[in-house]
């Protein structure tokens, strides 16, 4: 059967397309308004049914589109919705298709392409067979199940850490957050892109659609580090972003951090994604702890608009 594809305003599709976080329809219109861009679910359709749903974000300039990876928006999951009773080799030719489709469609639309697909998809080569290129990215995972194996300098880190005496904390607090992001940005002489007032809209916008919380460690009663993580309840949950006080690194603050946070979500969550692995230094402390490593891919390439 050919599959048809086409933009929509984002949506529920319905009790039998479950969605993950990164689709929802609450978290794009926050990430469309926190980075000025428009947004769609982009839908393959066999006959009356909904066969696939991928995100796509877009920014116009001088009548030339643009597909935009915002930096909020770490994926851009591809959901494929199977017939209940396809056999394996029926959904394999099916996915191929439709992300042969998906290509084409994409690149009749955008001058530019740039999407991070999650580590659900393996299967690229309907996106690569239609000419654009595929580059795999790394990123850190800690499933129900997993035990932190640290290698020993992160173990002395985390005993150094426990005799400071912090305290793990959930409240959510946003403003104490955004200083200690303020602090971080101003030490290191970075521009976050977006300014502090659209951040703490957008942070406060996904806590009250229930896909944001707020993990913390207090040193008295002040909080030294937090993360923002991403999570909808039954699912996945992503550290997105931490901002830790400087005067306590010294102390293996960020290892106790993530060790405390974990033992924390994954009750609540199936797993936990630290949303990359591809900064050297970043990616050894994450691997110093033990967690495990997964591959996505970045799609990219250009379409053939003038």
């Amino acid at each position: 059967m050919t599959y048809r594809f086409e933009l929509v305003n984002p949506r529920e599709p319905g009790k039998n397309h479950i969605l993950p976080l990164w689709t929802e329809p609450a978290f794009l219109r926050a990430i469309a308004a926190l980075h000025g861009l428009d947004v769609y679910h982009l839908i393959c359709m066999k006959g009356n049914e909904i066969a696939a749903i991928i995100p796509v974000f877009e920014r116009q300039k001088l009548g030339i589109r643009h597909q935009i990876l915002p930096v909020m928006a770490y994926y851009q999951p591809l959901s494929v919705y199977h017939d209940p009773g396809a056999s394996d080799a029926r959904r394999l030719l099916d996915e191929l298709q439709i992300t042969n489709g998906i290509a084409d469609f994409l690149k009749a639309r955008y001058k530019r392409i740039t999407f991070n697909l999650d580590p659900r998809v393996t299967d690229i080569r309907g996106f690569s067979w239609s000419g654009l290129s595929a580059m795999p990215l790394y990123t850190f995972v800690y499933s129900e199940g997993d035990k932190l194996d640290p290698i020993r300098d992160e173990a002395e880190k985390l005993k150094k850490a426990e005799k400071r005496g912090y305290v793990h904390d959930d409240r959510f607090a946003p403003n104490e957050f955004l200083t200690l992001l303020r602090s971080l940005y101003d030490r290191k002489g970075h521009k976050l892109g977006v300014s502090f007032e659209r951040l703490e809209r957008f942070i406060q916008d996904l806590h009250a659609a229930g896909l944001l919380i707020q993990d913390n460690i207090l040193q008295g009663d002040r909080i030294v580090s937090s993360d923002l993580i991403y999570a909808k309840p039954g699912g996945m949950a992503y550290a997105i972003m931490r901002a830790t006080a400087p005067e306590e690194m010294t102390w293996g603050i960020s290892s106790f951090h993530t060790k405390l946070m974990l033992g924390s979500l994954i009750p609540r969550y199936q797993a936990v994604d630290f949303c990359g692995a591809n900064i050297r230094d970043v990616a050894r402390f994450k691997a110093a702890l033990g967690l495990k490593l997964k591959v996505f891919y970045r799609i990219t390439g250009k379409g053939g608009l003038l």
